[in-house]
């Protein structure tokens, strides 16, 4: 019964099971997945850091066999997050932090129904394609960055990739690599794939300190040099950290693909953690909010210098939201601060704005630093 109602031409999504530790033998309905008879999208559970949390998901498994060229072996076709969230209803007090394939599937769930607001006229398989050539090949226990595994599948669903697939978006670029170039600057070059509609590429970067890659610049070469940074080629040094880049294409009708694979490189520069902590001085420092995208609010953490550092002990503090426009549409801070850290909550709704891209400026004393972020409703 529960065959014949899987095979309507209707996507199916089933969690795996949980057991501890995984035994051998399939699980149903989850068991007629792609790979096998049915059109049943199989979700093992991950960590919500690092890679599958392997006292939980079921997979089907044969001592000795190959558990990475061979499908059958196993059951599962994607994973998602499942470990690690607060639960209602868990327990004697109603309430805990719980692990299960149960929680995983609700997010590929979710998913399917994105990618068909997108495009109603996908089949089953077609959004099932989508849905597992844009996971992330995580590091996959035991097995790192392969296609395919009994305990992972195709690798950790990727919301982003798969809209923006959906959406008929340009491919990635190819090929990022990083050299050190003139006046030891990094010089990031990519490939750039043959489609006549590609109007521009936008470069992301992130440094050692920051939560996530922001944007960068846009270039309609296949090159870039990041004249912000200075590489480092030869052994560590104290004030060292990493710059990490992707690169995406944009074409004509501003559709932007997924990032390109990152690439890394050693740069100048102590990250932030150290210098706040050396010796207890801090510097003038605006950081990036988190989350950025944001809906609808976001977190901004910036410091005043110190008495040591600073033009006086106490600076006169302001920090304002402008749009594109240069119009200010919020203020956040106006007043003095005494040298420190401090975090500050933004609420867009509260501002009642639209969707779109804002800038968020630090005055402290003669110190401003500008910074941009998105709110995506």
């Amino acid at each position: 019964a529960i065959y014949d109602a899987i095979i309507q031409g209707v996507i199916c999504v089933a969690a795996a099971g949980n057991s501890e530790p995984p035994v051998p033998g399939l699980r149903y309905p989850a068991a007629y997945h792609f790979g096998s008879i049915g059109q049943v999208i199989a979700v093992s559970a991950t960590k919500l850091v690092g890679g599958v949390e392997q006292f939980v998901s079921n997979w089907n498994y044969s001592p000795g066999g190959d558990p990475i060229n061979d499908p059958e072996n196993s059951f599962i076709d994607v994973a998602a997050p499942g470990c690690d969230f607060p639960i209602l209803g868990y327990g004697s007090t109603g309430y805990g932090i719980g692990c299960g394939t149960s929680v995983a599937a609700p997010f590929v769930s979710a998913l399917s129904g994105l990618i068909l607001s997108i495009d109603s006229t996908l089949t089953p398989v077609q959004v099932y394609d989508i849905i597992t050539k844009t996971a992330d090949k995580i590091d996959q226990y035991p097995y790192n960055n392969i296609g395919w595994n009994r305990y992972l599948g195709y690798g950790r669903i990727n919301a982003h990739n798969a809209v923006n697939v959906t959406s008929g978006a340009p491919n990635k670029p190819q090929n990022l690599t990083i050299t050190c170039g003139a006046n030891s600057r990094p010089l990031l070059k990519w490939y750039r794939n043959q489609e006549p509609d590609l109007l521009k590429f936008k470069i992301y970067k992130k440094v050692t300190e920051e939560w996530g890659f922001q944007y960068l610049a846009e270039t309609t070469d296949t090159f870039y040099v990041d004249n912000s940074e200075e590489c480092i080629t030869g052994p560590p040094i104290a004030n060292e950290r990493i710059a990490s880049y992707v690169v995406t294409a944009v074409d004509n009708t501003n559709k932007e693909s997924v990032p390109s694979d990152a690439a890394s490189t050693r740069v100048k520069g102590p990250p932030m953690e150290k210098a706040l902590s050396q010796n207890k001085l801090l510097n003038y420092q605006l950081h990036q909010n988190h989350p950025n995208p944001f809906n609808p609010t976001t977190k901004i953490k910036y410091a005043v210098g110190s008495k040591q550092n600073a033009e006086s002990a106490e600076q006169f503090v302001t920090l304002k939201v402008f749009d594109l426009l240069g119009r200010e549409v919020a203020v956040l801070v106006n007043e003095p601060k005494q040298a420190g850290e401090y975090e500050v909550e933004f609420n867009a709704d509260k501002y009642v704005l639209s969707s779109g891209v804002y800038l968020y400026q630090l005055t402290a004393g003669s110190f401003t630093s500008t910074k941009k972020f998105i709110l995506m409703k």
